[in-house]
Order: C-alpha cells, then structure tokens, then sequence
C-alpha cells in the first residue's frame, strides 16, 4: 500500500471538503474536523505574491498557520506564471509550513482573478504556462505532491477534447499526475457571473468518468454538484442505484450521459449519475457549498463513507462546546487588560497579554473574578466575533425550530458589546445556553444504503459548488 503525505493511501476513496473563498479558513477547518477525523481538508486559494509580499503575521495567520488536527491538509495556490520566482518562494513557504499537498487553482472564473490578473480558469487557455507553473511547484517538493484543481472545458471549447489534450499536455510537460476536476464548463466571456459559473453550465459527470480511462496512470477526483454524503459513497464505491450498466464502453447507467440527462431530471440538464464501474483512478470527491451551508452534513463521514465504527461526535452540542474550547485558545479574551491595543481580523492575537483570569462576567460562577469588567473600552473588534462565529451558523440547517432560531441567537450575542471582551468562546457558549437543549442534544442524522428510487432523489435543489 502506497502512502502519501499526510497519512494518505492510493488504496482508500477519499472525501474532500473542496477550497471555498473565504470559507475554508482555519476556523471552518478546525470545525469540520470536529465532526470528521478522515476527510481530506483544504485551505482558500492564496495568490502566490500575497504569500512573498503580504504583511508577515497577516501571511502567518490567515494563510500558512493551522492546527496539527487539520491533516491531512491541502494548501491551494493562486498563480499566473508572471514572476515564477514568487510562485516559487510561495511553493516553498507552503512546503515549510507543513502541508501535505500543495495545489494549482486553475478553475477560479471571477473576473478579478480570470480576466484582470490572468489566472484562475485563465489558465485553462495557457497549457504552456499552466505547465510551467507547476514544474516550478514541483520543483520545491519535498515529498508533498503537487496537483491542478481545474474545470472540464473553457468558454466554447468542446469538454472532451479539450480535456484530454489539456491534461496530456500536462502529463507530458511536467509529470502532474493528480487532477481535481469541477465536472461543468467555465466561462470567462462575462455572460456569468461567478456564482452563475457554479450553477448554470450543466454538470457533466461521464467526462471525469472517460478522462479516467484515457489517463490510467494518473489520479482523479470529482468535484461539483455532490450534495450529500450518500451520492458521495456512490460515486466512489460503486453503489448500485436504479438502473442497469451499459454494455461496451459506457461508462454511466443505462440511460445517463445524454444532455440534457431526463433521468438525472436536473434544472440544467446535468448527468450527475455514478459510473457504472468505478475506474480504479477515481480517487475519490469533493463536497462545497453544502458542507459550507449544513457542516452537519459531515457528521456521519467516517463511519459511512470511511468505513469507522463511530463518528467523532453524536450532537451538536457536543461539536459547538469542543469549538468553543478551540476559539479560547485561537482568540483570547480581553476582559481583564487594560491594554489599548485592539485585537482585530489581522492581529487577533496580542501574545504578551495572553491569560487566564476571568472577569466579573466570564467568572462569575467562579471563586476569584479579576475586576476588568469595568473596562468600557472595547478591546475586540466585531469583525473578530463574527469571523469566529460564522462556521457554526449553519449547525442546524434543515432542523426544524432550530436554523432560523439559532442564526436569531448567534446574531444577538455577537452584537452583545457587554460581552465581547470576554472573547468569541465566552459568546458562542452563550448562544449554545439560549438554544433548545433537545435540538442541542438530538443525535445527528445517520446516513443510509437504502434505495433512494433515483440518483437525484436525496440531492438539494440548490446545486452551487465551488
């Protein structure tokens, strides 16, 4: 059994948790890890020359810095080959840092980063220069693979042509043999807009299927369109649903891999079926917007998707209080200084007034209470409280009484200015005091092999991965 860095196997299917401006920061990260100890985990994309030139502590704790619990951990970077010396300088402070993989955002269709600075999805028309980017990547590599996060095709350029002569000029180039594909068409023409590249050109899963089998020697992962954990299993185990396989060279069920696909009955007419073989290549899925919406929807990832006998946690309550014990170690409180610096976004954390004393309100249940409660200053800015609270907003997503309630509580105490100093640990576990302790306590939702009658049967309606 071959291993990768960070205690990877080409053996085992892997679930991501796909890269997600402003989104997958460290405190998202440490959260989704909270609910699952395998899946594969990765950091916003960074631009190599923010990582060279930005203001160091920024640099440190925005972009390089994270928690020993977060691997295995994929560090995503952001470069148009204009100077490869940044690229390189950038590859290697990834490298130092620790990560166990180090990959090329060559799918970004925002018009900031694919028309303006010319990389991103930009790439995709540049397979010289894409190629050069990552032979500089590779180059830095210390046992840390490198890999291209990328689209099926381009603006008007067909998918499987352009993806197959696309990836074989990168093969060949430069020896990248790991390819995360976003299964649609991007355009960068201006006739979408970013969101709209996430959700209108059509899904189209048999291409990564096909590209698998014309690139046995490289590894696949499928991204775009994956809603739940169920139609992750199935896509990457195999998992009959209804329908049967295809003879000869298909490569999806009976009835799928026309477009637009009647079976798979999306709005766009997407084919979002599972192979009816899965290629041994396909290593494995990423899953976006929905973990970023319901993060409960990891819950259930180790023992379902992974095969473990449990998961790491059986309720929210038990996710929320864990990350509150994280958020006093990454924000500390500011109660009991009367320090006039103010610990904001880019210096949330002031080292020399780090403590453990508790004021007259964060101590109260408490023997000894230091007296800066007094203090009217604030000493953290509201950007931090929210920054900190924003991965838990969705803890209880399709709950009933429970979303719309919780998001109320979380608003309420974040705007709490008598509590702030007391730091966000102090503030979510006063929201988790106000929620329904029986929406607190109720075990999460298991997932399940039974027959959903369709692959589209337990997929959202909302499909807007990244």
């Amino acid at each position: 059994m071959k291993e990768e860095a960070g205690g990877r196997s080409r053996n085992v299917k892997e679930l991501h948790v796909a890269p997600m401006l402003d989104v997958t920061n460290r405190d998202f990260r440490y959260l989704v890890r909270l609910l699952t100890k395998r899946a594969v985990l990765w950091t916003e994309m960074v631009v190599d020359d923010t990582l060279v030139f930005g203001d160091t502590d920024m640099v440190k704790n925005h972009y390089l810095e994270f928690d020993e619990a977060e691997h295995p951990l994929v560090c995503q970077i952001g470069s148009s080959g204009y100077n490869l010396e940044w690229t390189e300088e950038a590859s290697k402070k990834v490298r130092d840092a620790g990560y166990d993989e180090i990959n090329l955002n060559a799918e970004c269709p925002s018009n900031k980063v694919a028309v303006r600075r010319q990389f991103g999805a930009a790439l995709m028309k540049k397979p010289d220069i894409s190629s050069s980017i990552l032979n500089t990547m590779r180059c830095v590599e210390n046992n840390i693979p490198v890999s291209i996060k990328m689209r099926i095709a381009i603006d008007e350029i067909d998918a499987q042509d352009f993806l197959y002569e696309y990836i074989k000029h990168l093969v060949e180039e430069c020896g990248c043999r790991r390819f995360y594909l976003h299964s649609r068409k991007v355009y960068t023409d201006g006739r979408y807009r970013p969101l709209q590249n996430r959700n209108v050109p059509p899904l189209n899963f048999p291409s990564v299927y096909n590209v698998c089998r014309q690139f046995p020697e490289c590894d696949f992962w499928i991204n775009g369109g994956i809603r739940t954990i169920e139609h992750a299993k199935a896509i990457c185990f195999g998992e009959r649903i209804d329908g049967e396989p295809c003879e000869g060279e298909s490569v999806v069920l009976l009835g799928h891999g026309n477009f637009p696909c009647r079976l798979c009955n999306e709005s766009n007419g997407s084919c979002i079926a599972p192979p009816s073989i899965v290629p041994e290549n396909l290593r494995g899925c990423l899953i976006g917007r929905a973990a970023m919406e319901n993060p409960a929807v990891l819950a259930d990832v180790d023992r379902y998707f992974y095969g473990e006998e449990s998961n790491p946690a059986q309720n929210r309550r038990q996710v929320l209080l864990r990350y509150a014990d994280y958020l006093s170690r990454r924000y500390p409180k500011r109660c009991c200084d009367s320090d006039p610096r103010v610990s904001t976004v880019n210096a949330p954390i002031i080292y020399d007034l780090i403590h453990d004393r508790l004021c007259q309100i964060c101590g109260a249940e408490d023997e000894y209470v230091d007296g800066g409660a007094e203090l009217r200053e604030l000493r953290i800015a509201k950007p931090v409280i929210d920054l900190a609270m924003k991965p838990v907003l969705g803890m209880f997503y399709g709950v009933k009484g429970g979303q719309k309630r919780w998001r109320q509580i979380c608003h309420e105490v974040s705007c709490d200015t008598h509590i702030r100093n007391c730091g966000p640990a102090y503030v979510l576990r006063k929201a988790v005091e106000q929620m329904n302790p029986l929406l607190l306590d109720k075990d999460f939702e298991l997932c399940s092999d039974e027959s959903k009658g369709d692959v589209n049967s337990n997929i959202l309606v909302h499909d807007d991965d990244e």
